[in-house]
Parts: C-alpha cells; sequence; structure tokens
C-alpha cells in the first residue's frame, strides 16, 4: 500500500534542453510554472503551463531564474543582475552587487535575495530605482568554503534562514545552516543539511507556531527528500517517520511545493520532472495496518480531517462515553476531523441522561465543538432548535457574529419565525435570494428589494411575493 501519488511530469533533456545545463547553479526552478536553465549563450525556458513548451532567448548568464508568480526574468552575469520583463520585452532594473554572488533566489513575487561571500541582501527589483539592502552578516562559524544550496524567509517575515553544505573529515559532506532574527538581529548557528520554514498549529494554541522543517507538503507532514533519491515522510507533531521510498536512481537538486499540494523534484543531468503527493485515501489505512500506530492514525486523521479512522475513532468515543466522561468524549469529536461530527453521534449525544448539575449531554457537544471552531450545517440547525425553544435568540445572535454557525436555508426557515431579522442576516450569508427578499418585505423595507435584486442580479417573482404577503 503506497501512501503517495508518484508520476514523471516531463522530461528536459528529451525536450531540447541541454543536459550538461539541468544541473545547481545553471537550472532555477522557483514555482510549479517554469523551469530556467543557462548554457552557452543561450538560456532556455521551460513553461510547466504548457505543457512544457521550450522557448530560447540569446543570453549571455551566469544563471536565471523566472519569477514565482509573473513572467519576469532575473538574469545574472558575474556580479551584474538584470531584471526583465518578457511579455513588455524591456529591462526594468539592473544593479551591479560589486562582490561575488555566491547564492539567489525570489524570496516573493516582488524579491529577490542574494548571498555574496560577506552578507545577504533584499532587491524589490521590480520596482523601478530599488537597489539591493543589506539585511545581515553572514555568520563567522559559517565555513569560508561552505556551498549555500539554499535560502528561505519564514511567511511572517521574521526570520531567516541560510543553507549550505562543506567537505568533512573523511570524505563526510557537513551541513551548516544560520537562523537569523529580523527582529532581534541576532543569528544563531545550526547544524543540518536541510531545512525550510513551516507553520505549525500545536494542541492548545490558537496562533499557527513558526517552525524549521525539511518540508511541509500537507499540514504538519514533513517531506525530505535525500542526495540518493529517498522520499522521508515525517509526522512534525510526534517526528515519527511515516514512509520511506526511493522515487529516483538521480541525484534530485531541486524541488519545490505545487499550487495542488504536491511537490515537484527535477534531477540532474537526465533532467526528469517528478512529481509526489500526499494519497490521502491511503495514508491513515496504512497507518492502521502497516505501522500499527492506533494513535497516530487518530491523531493524523483528525488534523488533517482524512477518511480511514471512523472505527477507531467511534471505539474511543464509547469508551469515553462508557466512563462517564463527557467532555473527553466531546472533546475526541471535535479534534475526529469528519469522523465524528455527523447526524448519528449528535442522535447518541442527545439520547445520554443527564447527569447530577451538569448540563444535558448534547450541549455540553455543541459548546466544546464551538470552543475549537464553527459547526457544520447538521449542528447549527440541531444546535438552533432547542436554544430557540429556550427562547435564547441572543445566543444565536452571538454565534451568528463570530461566524460559528453555518448559514444555510433550513436554518434560516427555523429561525423566521421567532425573528425575521436574524433570519435575514442567515438567508443573506446563504445567498438564499427570494427568501431574503421576503423577509426585507416583511420588515417594510421595500426600498431594498430593488437593490439587492440588482446587486446579487436576482430576478424576482413579485407576484409570488405578493401572494406570501397577502
Amino acid at each position: 500500500m503506497s501512501i503517495i501519488h508518484f508520476s514523471e511530469v516531463l522530461n528536459l533533456g528529451e525536450l531540447g534542453v541541454p543536459t550538461d545545463a539541468i544541473k545547481f547553479g545553471s537550472c532555477s526552478m522557483e514555482s510549479d510554472k517554469w523551469v530556467v536553465c543557462c548554457n552557452e549563450g543561450q538560456v532556455s525556458m521551460c513553461d510547466l503551463k504548457n505543457n512544457g513548451a521550450v522557448s530560447r532567448r540569446p543570453i549571455q548568464a551566469d544563471a536565471a531564474m523566472m519569477n514565482p508568480s509573473v513572467s519576469v526574468l532575473a538574469v545574472r552575469s558575474g556580479q551584474q543582475l538584470q531584471i526583465f520583463n518578457l511579455e513588455l520585452k524591456a529591462k526594468m532594473n539592473s544593479f551591479s552587487m560589486g562582490e561575488s554572488v555566491v547564492f539567489w533566489r525570489w524570496i516573493d513575487k516582488k524579491t529577490l535575495a542574494i548571498i555574496t561571500t560577506s552578507c545577504v541582501y533584499h532587491w524589490a527589483c521590480v520596482e523601478v530605482d530599488s537597489k539591493p539592502f543589506k539585511v545581515f552578516d553572514r555568520h563567522a562559524s559559517l565555513p569560508s568554503s561552505m556551498q549555500i544550496i539554499n535560502y528561505d524567509v519564514s511567511d511572517d517575515g521574521k526570520w531567516c534562514l541560510i543553507g549550505g553544505i562543506a567537505a568533512g573529515a573523511n570524505n563526510t559532506i557537513n551541513g551548516n545552516m544560520q537562523l537569523y532574527s529580523l527582529e532581534k538581529k541576532v543569528s544563531q548557528p545550526l547544524t543540518g543539511h536541510a531545512a525550510a520554514f513551516a507553520k505549525l498549529k500545536l494542541p492548545g494554541r490558537d496562533d499557527e507556531a513558526q517552525v524549521l522543517v525539511f518540508h511541509q507538503q500537507a499540514p504538519g507532514i514533513a517531506f525530505l527528500i535525500s542526495k540518493m533519491g529517498y522520499l522521508y515522510l515525517f509526522d512534525m507533531h510526534t517526528g515519527f517517520a511515516l514512509y520511506r521510498a526511493r522515487i529516483s536512481q538521480d541525484t534530485i537538486f531541486c524541488t519545490v511545493p505545487t499550487t495542488n499540494g504536491a511537490i515537484l523534484g527535477l534531477t540532474a543531468r537526465k533532467g526528469q520532472l517528478l512529481s509526489v503527493s500526499l494519497n490521502k485515501e491511503t495514508i491513515i489505512p496504512y497507518i492502521i495496518s502497516t505501522l500499527q500506530n492506533n494513535d497516530l492514525a487518530l491523531k493524523l486523521s483528525g488534523r488533517l480531517s482524512l477518511s480511514g479512522a471512523e472505527g477507531l475513532y467511534k471505539l474511543e468515543l464509547e469508551k469515553l462515553l462508557a466512563s462517564g466522561d463527557i467532555t473527553g468524549a466531546a472533546k475526541l469529536a471535535g479534534s475526529s476531523g469528519n469522523a465524528l461530527r455527523t447526524p448519528e453521534i449528535i442522535a447518541r449525544f442527545q439520547q445520554l441522561p443527564a447527569q447530577p448539575g451538569q448540563p444535558q449531554p448534547v450541549f455540553i457537544y455543541f459548546s466544546t465543538l464551538l470552543e475549537s471552531g464553527p459547526l457544520n450545517e447538521h449542528e447549527s440547525i440541531e444546535l438552533t432548535k432547542p436554544v430557540l425553544q429556550q427562547g435564547r435568540p441572543q445566543l444565536l445572535e452571538k454565534w451568528l457574529k463570530e461566524d460559528k454557525l453555518a448559514c444555510s436555508e433550513a436554518l434560516g426557515d427555523l429561525i423566521m419565525p421567532q425573528d425575521v431579522g436574524m433570519a435575514l442576516s442567515v438567508y443573506l450569508r446563504a445567498s438564499c435570494h427570494s427568501k431574503a427578499i421576503t423577509c426585507f418585505a416583511q420588515r417594510g423595507e421595500y426600498a431594498k428589494i430593488v437593490a439587492y435584486s440588482k446587486q446579487v442580479s436576482h430576478t424576482m417573482d413579485y407576484q409570488a411575493l405578493l401572494n406570501q404577503l397577502v
């Protein structure tokens, strides 16, 4: 049972790209849109979104990189950097660094990171007349012989990371990194061969923590591809090794994430562009049957809302209910993804008797779910019924303002007999145009009917509306 999808997207060598240009330094892939190679006075650009169509430009360059978002090409020749807009066929910017450039890459759609023998610079190169500015110095502990192979900036713009390799004793390859805080303006040297920034949602925290990881393909799962072509998957929360497989006999020197959740890897010389992604249908059954780790299967299934662990969740739920731990059972449901967020489970809590001095179990269930996020459509309806029966519409108003209820036509219909204004709010959010217009009419807000109909391009059946009002 494989927990990955794997395929060859294309082969640069077969598309006519010189194989001696398909290597680190001469070939770049900054996004899932383009691969760019430099070779003997020519820049070859492979359009990955156009069936691998290759275009060539007579440009003398040591290296070239396509912007990750738009058709803007950065070209480097020695210390000279130039930026070209390919659509406008115009040069946008240029700058001479005055010192040797040992590594560079796009860190966003506007900015180039440039690493020299001594410093790290950032350059908003798509802005007219902009110039590179120094961000920080390379740490003194980094070996002078170190080859820079990576540079990354965290999504929140607070951290920078240099990664490189250098020859060690007994023919070993040492990995060295420098982690730099832009807020505190301090560095810390680290030992390691590969790293990238990722966001990790930790239990008990509302915000996402910034962490260092090999490469994050799915929330909480790290992908690592070794020099020898082995793929490793790790659960970031526990460090548990989920999977290992060799996906290439050749060196994979460049990887990027895709917009659809896969990872592209490019092999040296041959130019195979490989795609690998998580098989969400098989990973949980694989963890249960092959790894025999039910606890991890439960946690991963809940975190990523993956199927396959429903039976385990139900067994665990019944254990908690049998022990009288209603709150624990509700928390389990809330952390189960979609496994226990079903009408069947709601009915199970509704049937439970209340414990002395405690709220009804179903209210414990709903209040626990509300603490962690919004309810789904069925949950919203089942919670609204008893709340309306108890005459507590202010609770519904509060939850609507907090976007905790899933607005639907059925929810609006449930609220309508008791509160037309609140029902209107639900219908508007659910795009139930005819029902919303009926509410406007019942509230006497006739002027809003025409304006709203035009705004949402809705053709109103005025005869039907009149029949409802008569």
